[in-house]
């Protein structure tokens, strides 16, 4: 090797909006891959290459501008991977790809504007296995189109071209073929016979969207392992249908019209290593007995919109690594018993969006097993009853469900017995948005290790004493959009664990004083009810652990003096869209930890600094709309963001942002402000965010963002601008 000479194996040169390359761009360079896709080169003149003629094995040219096929190539005479994807190529001359004849091994010519497979180019290799021709224009496929140069091929890709031709003898040539990609192509003809020369070696093949009138063509492909049919308007399957496919491991029929999946179809001592099957968006009315029977390494089956009416007994058994069933969006109303039946590794049925209108377990037998808990999602049925199972034997497994979601039917009574097939593993429950009137103390009897639990959108009017007094797991509560007015004061009795509760939108006025005793809350929100008066003594038993306060949207006109000091780890509190009119200087004494205050949407005529003056944690503070007629000085060294919009601020005082030093948002739009207020700009150099849109000032000057150097976005709509000096940015260059 020459001293002078550089070698790097591996040269990245995409994404640089190189348009041009020229003579000896890379000599000096000892390279094997060089990537120069993504970028804008329209063409390359001859000797760009020079001095990589013998090194360079790996060029990526995809994603260029190019029309012609670059003669400089021809000099690359070691080159065996050369990818000309997304490009603008029409044609190859028959000696572009002479100089690499002997190492050419893959060749992507995919998105480009062919019109027809370039047989004289490639003519001239000898020993190309993979070709990619997908995403061109090609209309026809004829028989001389891979003779002698196909011999050596592995793997053609011609989808999504628009192909209305191929000869019966195009692969006659390819009988290595182990890959064969003709999907999204509209066939005016289709005969059979084509693939006979190719039956014994394909191991891939995607024929999706091709107008495929029958699935003979299967017959004797016994080594095909992946195999996509998909919108083929296929109508039929027979038992024998895939009954030489022995290798078969993905199985696709999406968006045919299919109508049955016939017994037998799949079979146990065939299909040994079948792995997936997709049936979606086809027209099966019945999952039959044994459709799905001990078929030993399946992991997922696609029924996804379909017309299934009727799951049969024992329609899905005995399949020992089975994790997915997709059932979703059919007409199902009927699941017989056992339907689904020892299925030891099921970890996810998805049953939503069909016609169900009551439900139990009995539907499944040995489902699930200590390790592998299942989630059931039955939501969005018609379901109006959830019931027992008549025949339950204690110890017997029907289901081990860790998650069930029956949420957005038509429930109006949980039988208490209904969760006993599976309440021992149950750890959430979703009932939102069902008809659900009342809970009683057995509603959830069988739930001991219950740990989340949704019950929004219901009619709920009360909680009534130790509810939930045998789910002591539980962690989160939602109970947000009832008709909530009375919760009594043992609700929530012995939840040690309840972090989360959403109690909002709902009518509630007052609680019980230990309404929360012993419990653990993070997180509160009581937002959109009807609270006159802050809830003060019931939260005192949260002083502890609670984080996240919402009082939002109720009816609160006052916070009594020292009322919220023992909360002296709250992180956030919101008590926007309330009634209160002042603040007491002691309201929030305590609260040295808080990060995020909202008071926005109240009527705060006398707002003095006293308040926020323990406040020396806060990092956003909300006041928008509060009518306030000036801003106090805000001692609030930590403040990151301040809302003052939609006030009735005339002019700011010079000492209201002395103290804040670290902001970086403010918003002043929708108020008085006849001037920009630049006095304040100094306090203030660390801001990156100004809104002072929607005031009426009529005059900015060269000088009305000075000191402001940090400032990135700036709102200026709507002001009544008189006057506009051009160069009102310059000082923040």
């Amino acid at each position: 090797m020459n001293e002078s000479e550089v070698t790097i194996s591996n040269l990245h040169l995409e994404f640089n909006y190189i348009k041009d390359l020229y003579e000896s761009t890379f000599k000096g360079l000892v390279l094997e891959r060089l990537s120069l896709s993504n970028n804008r080169l329209s063409s390359i003149p001859d000797g760009a290459f020079d001095g990589l003629q013998d090194t360079l094995k790996a060029l990526d040219l995809s994603h260029n501008l190019l029309e012609v096929f670059p003669k400089a190539l021809k000099d690359l005479t070691v080159l065996s991977h050369l990818y000309l994807r997304g490009n603008l190529l029409s044609d190859l001359d028959s000696y572009d790809l002479y100089g690499c004849r002997y190492d050419l091994d893959v060749l992507d010519l995919s998105g480009n504007r062919l019109k027809k497979v370039p047989r004289e180019a490639l003519h001239t290799t000898q020993r190309i296995t993979r070709l990619s021709l997908q995403d061109n224009s090609i209309s026809s496929i004829n028989d001389a189109d891979f003779s002698v140069w196909g011999q050596s091929l592995t793997v053609l890709n011609l989808a999504n071209n628009d192909l209305k031709y191929i000869a019966t003898t195009a692969f006659q040539g390819t009988t290595k073929l182990r890959e064969l990609r003709l999907s999204y192509n509209y066939l005016l003809s289709f005969d059979p016979n084509m693939f006979i020369p190719i039956k014994s070696s394909l191991e891939v093949l995607e024929i999706g969207t091709f107008n495929v009138p029958t699935l003979d063509i299967l017959q004797g492909m016994g080594k095909v392992k992946w195999l996509q049919m998909d919108h083929n308007k296929l109508a039929k399957l027979s038992s024998s249908t895939f009954e030489s496919m022995s290798s078969l491991i993905h199985c696709d029929l999406e968006g045919n019209k299919l109508q049955s999946v016939p017994i037998g179809l799949f079979r146990s001592n065939v299909h040994t290593r079948l792995n997936s099957v997709n049936l979606a968006n086809n027209e099966v009315e019945v999952i039959e007995t044994d459709t799905f029977h001990k078929l030993p390494i399946i992991t997922n089956i696609v029924i996804f919109g379909n017309k299934v009416k009727i799951i049969q007994s024992l329609a899905f058994r005995e399949m020992p690594i089975l994790n997915t069933i997709i059932l979703a969006r059919n007409e199902i109303f009927l699941i017989e018993k056992a339907a689904f039946s020892n299925l030891r590794s099921v970890t996810n049925i998805f049953l939503q969006d069909n016609n169900l209108t009551e439900f139990n377990f009995d539907g499944f037998h040995k489902v699930g097993d200590e390790k592998n808990h299942v989630f059931l999602d039955l939501s969005n049925n018609k379901i109006e009853k959830v019931t027992k199972v008549n025949d339950f034997k204690s110890g017997e497994t029907y289901i081990k469900v860790r998650s069930l979601d029956l949420s957005n039917n038509l429930i109006s009574h949980v039988d208490g017995s209904f969760l006993r097939p599976v309440g021992g593993t149950l750890h959430y429950l979703f009932l939102s948005y069902n008809r659900i009137p009342y809970l009683d103390t057995t509603t959830f009897l069988y739930a001991p290790n219950l740990q989340v639990l949704h019950l929004d959108g219901n009619r709920l009017s009360n909680l009534p004493n130790g509810v939930f007094q045998n789910c002591l797991m539980l962690q989160i509560i939602h109970i947000g959009h009832n008709n909530l007015s009375t919760i009594f004061a043992g609700a929530f009795r012995n939840l040690s664990s309840l972090r989360i509760l959403d109690l909002s939108f709902n009518n509630i006025k007052t609680f019980p004083e230990d309404v929360f005793l012993g419990t653990s809350l993070e997180r509160l929100n009581l937002s959109n009810n009807n609270i006159f008066h802050a809830p003060i003594h019931s939260l005192a038993h949260t002083r502890s652990t609670l984080r996240y306060l919402d009082l939002s949207q109720n009816r609160i006109s006052t916070i009594p003096t020292n009322g919220l000091n023992h909360l002296h780890n709250l992180l956030s509190l919101n008590l926007s869209s309330n009634k209160l009119t002042s603040l007491s200087e002691d309201t929030f004494n305590k609260l040295v930890y808080l990060l995020y205050l909202d008071l926005s949407h109240n009527t705060l005529w006398r707002l003095d600094d006293e308040p926020f003056r323990a406040l020396v944690s806060l990092q956003v503070l909300l006041l928008r709309n509060t009518s306030l007629p000036h801003v106090p000085n805000l001692p609030l060294p930590s403040l990151r963001v301040l809302d003052l919009s939609h006030n009735l601020l005339c002019n700011i005082s010079d000492v209201s942002f002395s103290s804040l030093k670290e902001l970086r948002q403010l918003d002043l739009s929708h108020n008085c402000l006849s001037e920009v207020p630049t006095h304040v700009w100094p306090s203030i150099a660390r801001l990156s965010k100004l809104d002072i849109s929607f005031n009426p000032i009529q005059t900015l000057s060269m000088n009305s963002f000075r000191k402001l150097d940090r400032l990135r976005e700036l709102d200026l709509r709507g002001l009544d601008l008189k006057y506009l000096d051009a160069r009102i940015l310059h000082n923040l260059r």
